[in-house]
């Protein structure tokens, strides 16, 4: 009787650290998420203030940005985050599943491999889908303060009604932000990488300048990368603001808030 008893307790002790284990899981990519689009709904806001305000002056842009994100919108954050954490917790319990499949022989199934790397594939669209849509929707709850539904039901049928334009702008946004990040880590590690094996002071100093020099590329990497994300975020925003824009002064003669270079890019693009 001692025995079952104690088997019982394994079998509930062992229940509860994999629910607790997932409950973290999740929690963390949630967690992740949201403080990832909380710093997206501050760029965005802080664009579309700037956007809109440009011409009128006013507040400063990243101070309202602020005001807007942790005092009024955390809740379409956390929601966003909440569906995005979701999409990755998945990919992950499916990775996990491919794991013990293959643990187990499994794997050898050619319909089991042709099952799992569908669903992987599908999910890695699904999430890409999915964050696509909830960058538009803040962007939209900055312009309009709508409820996360409705910025994301009116973004993503902005996005449709000006294919064109957003596929210009993230074709040229992942070439420029490619470049971005190379340009930035490059330069500098053929500035440290010169210094370090011409300079007479530094080759006394360093034994090995492999490491110094791999070190300065990973920290402008990062650096790198950091930079083109604001700049890719501000593109998006600006675009979504000048079609926003556009379509409310459509019969007053286009735009009223766009930035002069912005219009006459506009203008060219229409030429």
């Amino acid at each position: 009787m001692s025995k079952i008893i104690n088997h019982s307790e394994d079998l509930s002790g062992l229940s509860r650290f994999v629910s607790c284990t997932i409950t973290n899981l999740f929690g963390g990519f949630w967690l992740i998420s949201f403080v990832m689009d909380s710093l997206y709904f501050l760029l965005a806001s802080s664009v579309v203030i700037w956007y809109f305000r440009a011409s009128t002056g006013g507040l400063l842009p990243l101070g309202t940005g602020l005001k807007w994100t942790y005092l009024y919108h955390l809740g379409t954050i956390a929601f966003g985050a909440f569906i995005i954490g979701l999409v990755r917790f998945a990919r992950v319990m499916l990775g996990y599943l491919h794991a013990k499949l293959k643990a187990e022989g499994a794997e050898n199934s050619e319909l089991a491999k042709f099952v799992l790397r569908g669903c992987s594939v599908c999910l890695a669209c699904f999430e890409r889908f999915i964050r696509f849509v909830n960058h538009h929707a803040y962007i939209h709850c900055a312009l309009t303060s709508e409820g996360f539904i409705s910025s994301a039901r009116e973004g993503f049928f902005l996005t449709m009604r000006n294919p064109l334009r957003f596929s210009l702008i993230g074709g040229l946004g992942e070439l420029f932000i490619f470049l971005g990040k190379l340009f930035i880590c490059l330069v500098p590690s053929l500035v440290g990488a010169l210094l370090l094996y011409k300079s007479d002071w530094y080759k006394t100093q360093v034994e090995n300048p492999v490491f110094p020099i791999v070190a300065i590329a990973l920290e402008c990497y990062v650096i790198g990368a950091i930079f083109m994300t604001v700049w890719a975020t501000a593109n998006e925003a600006i675009m979504h603001c000048f079609c926003v824009d556009e379509e409310i002064h459509k019969d007053k003669g286009g735009p009223k808030h766009c930035p002069e270079r912005l219009a006459n890019f506009v203008k060219r693009e229409k030429a």
